[in-house]
């Protein structure tokens, strides 16, 4: 298995990203895509830029992370840009959670302390 399919196939299973659903986005083969990140076959480079653009962009980001060799560090701002409004909605909700965690173990030192 070559790098790229491997890195290829390292970010489809991370973001949990099927051949049939990545075949529905970019057009390419399930087929072509199976064999390709199992490093059975070499693809072009046409049809590879095809699998790239179908794939969402954290995940690009990733793949460029891992072909890098550097660590993975999300940028906040883009993936918030990209979520929907269900999404937005929902990170809201786990951020105040945390910052009502947080608030509490902190009162909790603070009281420790005196």
């Amino acid at each position: 298995m070559t790098n790229i399919s491997n890195y290829f196939h390292k970010t489809l299973q991370r973001y949990d990203i099927s051949n049939v659903g990545l075949m529905r986005e970019s057009g390419v083969d399930s087929k072509m895509i199976s064999r390709f990140r199992n490093g059975k076959s070499n693809i072009q480079i046409d049809t590879f830029e095809k699998l790239l653009n179908a794939l969402p962009t954290d995940a690009k980001l990733y793949f460029f992370s891992l072909i890098l060799g550097s660590s993975y560090r999300p940028n906040i701002e883009l993936l918030v840009d990209n979520l929907s409004s269900d999404d937005l909605h929902n990170l809201f909700d786990l951020l105040a959670d945390r910052i009502v965690k947080r608030s509490r173990s902190f009162s909790k030192e603070k009281l420790n302390v005196a």
